[in-house]
């Protein structure tokens, strides 16, 4: 007979959580916990996430993002920041201008998947 876990409050058996332990330990790690809530956080802000929109099409300098998002330097610099940290986003150097690359774009296919707009089919980025 089955063990339950939880005194009958609920039909959880030890095997199940036995299951359900080795799914988590795919990722309970603090490392790894970390790095996933980090892009998260980097998601929660639309600067962010239209910078992320912006890079779908190509590579881009600060200058060219100031002038389409009309948002400061200062302000585009500390967004970026909080991109490239999460390894969303790569800066490149050409002479004196600083351009990014989007390091992973189905970042942005996920972020669309809750746009109701379809975006990224607009822009012709998915078909």
């Amino acid at each position: 007979m089955k063990e339950c876990v939880t005194k009958g409050r609920c039909h959880l058996y030890i095997e199940d959580v036995e299951k359900f332990r080795a799914i988590l330990s795919e990722i309970d790690d603090e490392d790894t916990l970390s790095s996933i809530t980090k892009v998260f956080k980097a998601l929660s802000d639309p600067t962010r996430i239209q910078i992320l929109y912006l890079l779908q099409k190509g590579d881009l300098c600060v200058c060219e993002m100031e002038s389409i998002l009309e948002k400061p330097q200062s302000t585009l610099s500390h967004h970026l920041s909080i991109l490239k940290n999460t390894d969303l986003i790569k800066p490149r150097k050409e002479g004196i201008w600083i351009y990014y690359t989007l390091l992973k774009p189905d970042i942005v296919k996920f972020i669309d998947f809750f746009n109701p707009k379809d975006t990224l089919k607009k822009i012709n980025v998915i078909k």
